[in-house]
């Protein structure tokens, strides 16, 4: 195989240090989550062998990970589970920027 798909977030966390929203990961231990580094390297060797990353930021559901994003505007639809996102402009401004961070470390 030659696909490697790194699931990054879920219930009840997200698997990926974001420098643009750090609270994603302020309550977790630093080993049980990657590094912008961490994701680098891997990125890098893994093109060295042919293999291609696929992150994956789980939305519109399985979202309870980014609800430390609530007081940046961030709603759900699903109230009170908060595990999926509901069809908001500033969800998809936040998103938008998430997404954005993740691409970058390629």
């Amino acid at each position: 195989m030659n696909v490697l798909h790194l699931h990054l977030s879920d219930e009840p966390a997200i698997r990926m240090e974001s420098k643009l929203y750090p609270e994603l990961t302020s309550s977790l231990p630093s080993d049980s989550f990657y590094s912008q580094l961490d994701l680098k390297k891997l990125i890098e060797y893994a093109k060295a062998r042919a293999v291609r990353i696929i992150p994956e930021i789980d939305v519109p559901a399985h979202a309870g990970g980014l609800r430390s994003l609530v007081p940046r505007g961030l709603t759900y639809c699903d109230s009170p589970m908060n595990t999926t996102l509901s069809e908001d402009s500033s969800n998809l401004d936040l998103l938008d920027g998430l997404f954005k961070e993740v691409s970058e470390l390629s």
